[in-house]
């Protein structure tokens, strides 16, 4: 029988078992990625073939011509942003999103036998930040004009400043690009066109597979994922099996 001390962990113990199950799955993505990376070799743009792919290159833009990156005016074929407010209310401390978005188009990755298209739509986009403010400061004069744009207030009473972050990512040419994801037919290209191969093919978010591009170099990535993945399996095992075993012993079942 349960005990009916007004301290019931039950809600706890139950999150915290959850919590465990989250960080497994995540872990043992990472290391699914890992493996697929591992086991797919790094082709030529000349010898792609049809199927599950990997290349490394710079970045050219397609016909499709360039985005310009919110914060920092970067010419670029990919961008993230967000912007977010430090909050301080009783338990609910921390960041909460006030405005993110993502655009993309699609571009070429070039090495040294040709070019091939890539449409990122989907794909998990690992980089670092290009543009990163934090604090109470004021931000940048076109950073201010996007938060004037998207009706969002970087002021709280009196006019003080709230503290803020704000965040930019973006993938801009003659950057150097890892891609690992789904070779297919190029839908831009008809067909018998074309004399090789490689510039009827386009890559993009396969049926099944990860799509995943990042400027790491392979050898970072993959040690990133490596313990990435083992964390998140350690973690959550370690999570889930206390989680269990506080709340079986809660309601007394051994």
């Amino acid at each position: 029988m349960a005990s009916s001390s007004s301290g019931d962990p039950t809600f706890a113990l139950v999150f915290l078992f959850a919590l465990g199950l989250v960080l497994f799955a995540f872990g043992f993505s990472r290391l699914k990625l890992k493996q697929r990376i591992e086991n797919t070799p790094t082709s030529k743009v000349r010898s792609i073939a049809m199927g599950s792919v990997e290349v490394a290159g710079k970045v050219v833009a397609s016909d499709e011509g360039l985005l310009e990156a919110p914060f920092t005016g970067t010419p670029c074929v990919y961008y993230r942003y967000a912007v977010e407010v430090y909050r301080s209310e009783g338990k609910k401390k921390g960041w909460h999103t006030v405005d993110s978005g993502l655009q993309a188009k699609r571009f070429l990755v070039q090495d040294d036998t040709g070019r091939v298209l890539v449409d990122p739509k989907f794909a998990e986009v690992d980089i670092p930040h290009d543009f990163l403010q934090v604090g109470f400061q004021d931000p940048p004069e076109r950073v201010r004009a996007f938060l004037t744009a998207k009706s969002v207030s970087h002021q709280g009473l009196f006019g003080w400043n709230k503290k803020m972050r704000y965040s930019e990512w973006h993938v801009a040419p003659d950057d150097d690009l890892f891609v690992t994801g789904e070779a297919g037919d190029n839908p831009f290209v008809a067909e018998g066109t074309v004399v090789e191969g490689h510039k009827d093919v386009m890559i993009s978010k396969g049926a099944s597979g990860p799509f995943y591009i990042s400027d790491k170099s392979e050898k970072k990535i993959v040690g990133e994922l490596n313990w990435q993945g083992w964390g998140g399996v350690l973690a959550g095992l370690a999570s889930g099996v206390a989680g269990l075993a506080w709340l079986l012993a809660f309601w007394k079942v051994f």
